[in-house]
């Protein structure tokens, strides 16, 4: 694939998701060199992110785009264990609105979108190049309580199955660990039904990038003062509390609380 497509891709996936989910790049060339791998596939960094090992290693998942002149493949992906089990968290465990919210938006998919659990295997050094191995292939608009379960237990068991090598061969890395694809699809090598697609997951990335998880909201200390909007069950940052004393987003007056007084129904609200 020439590489001068993916800075189509690029520019179109800026247009369709906007400057708060991928990072606005003027050069062309940069997009070459920092956002193309050396595989041959596009990563969409999010603006906070400098290099392709930060997107690479992001807390939570990443859109990629590989193509050939005939096809082009699109996924949100989570690559680390450490965004595959907030991921768990996110569909199996807490968040019960969000949980909710991610799995509505995942059935209005078309029937081309695929969920996938892989093994990712790296057998000679933790940077090499790995292999990947499909341990399950759902319908993304068909996930349902029973399929997240089959999907976590084969998650825990190749981390498991990873750490038992990783013992056994006495290497520094785990050789396999969990790869999931959110959700994924193949499409005919088109301008406009790329558009049409990463319209269609955004609503899915978008949610995954602002759920906070329970861990964060953990790392609070319980005594602190802090604002929360009641009605938006939200706790509100500290750079929006300095602007005044009503929520922006429905209006209504703030308040300030303990965190210990919080329940689990309240989130952080994004910056």
């Amino acid at each position: 694939m020439n590489n001068e497509r993916y800075v189509e891709f690029y520019r179109i996936a800026q247009s369709v998701l906007g400057d708060k989910l991928v990072k606005p790049i003027e050069e062309d060339k940069e997009i070459i060199s920092e956002w193309v791998s050396n595989e041959g596939w596009l990563m969409l960094p999010l603006p906070s992110e400098s290099c392709m090992s930060d997107a690479k290693n992001r807390r939570g998942p990443n859109i990629y785009v590989s193509a050939s002149d005939e096809e082009i493949i699109i996924g949100i992906a989570v690559n680390t264990l450490e965004s595959v089990y907030q991921l768990k968290n996110i569909l199996h465990e807490f968040h019960n609105k969000e949980k909710s919210d991610l799995l509505h938006e995942i059935t209005r998919l078309d029937d081309s979108f695929l969920t996938k659990v892989e093994r990712k295997i790296k057998e000679k050094h933790f940077n090499q190049a790995p292999k990947y191995q499909n341990e399950i292939k759902i319908q993304s608009n068909k996930l349902d309580n029973e399929s997240i379960n089959e999907i976590f237990f084969i998650v825990d068991k190749i981390r498991e199955d990873g750490l038992n090598l990783k013992k056994s061969r006495g290497t520094s890395h785990p050789i396999e660990t969990p790869r999931i694809e959110l959700t994924g699809t193949l499409f005919e090598n088109d301008d406009e039904i790329f558009r049409e697609k990463l319209s269609s997951i955004k609503p899915i990335f978008e949610t995954c990038i602002n759920i906070k998880s329970r861990t964060e909201l953990n790392k609070i200390d319980k005594e602190k003062i802090v604002v929360i909007c009641a009605k938006c069950k939200e706790i509100i940052p500290e750079s929006e509390c300095s602007t005044g004393t009503f929520c922006k987003k429905c209006g209504s007056l703030l308040k300030r609380t303990k965190m210990k007084k919080i329940d689990d129904s309240y989130h952080l609200r994004s910056d």
